[in-house]
C-alpha cells in the first residue's frame, strides 16, 4: 500500500511542525524559525552554484551548532 499524498502541501507542513513543537513543549514560533533556517540551508546547498556561496554571521553560527 502507497501512501497518499498531501492535498495541501504547506497545511501538512504546519501541522507536523506545530506537532513538533507540542511534542518538545517548546513555542511553535521557534520551530518554524528553524524549519525556514534549515530549507534555507538545504535549498543553498542542492544550488548548481551552491559551493559558491559563503555562509557568514548567524547562518554559519547556525549552522555550527546543528540547531535552530
Amino acid at each position: 500500500m502507497t501512501a497518499r499524498s498531501p492535498t495541501n502541501v504547506p497545511a501538512s507542513i504546519l501541522a507536523r511542525l506545530k506537532s513538533v513543537a507540542d511534542v518538545r513543549n517548546i513555542p511553535h514560533q521557534n520551530v518554524l524559525g528553524a524549519y525556514a533556517r534549515e530549507r534555507f540551508l538545504y535549498r543553498l546547498g542542492v544550488a548548481l552554484l551552491g559551493t559558491e556561496y559563503v555562509l557568514k554571521g548567524a547562518m554559519l553560527f547556525v549552522l555550527w551548532r546543528g540547531r535552530g
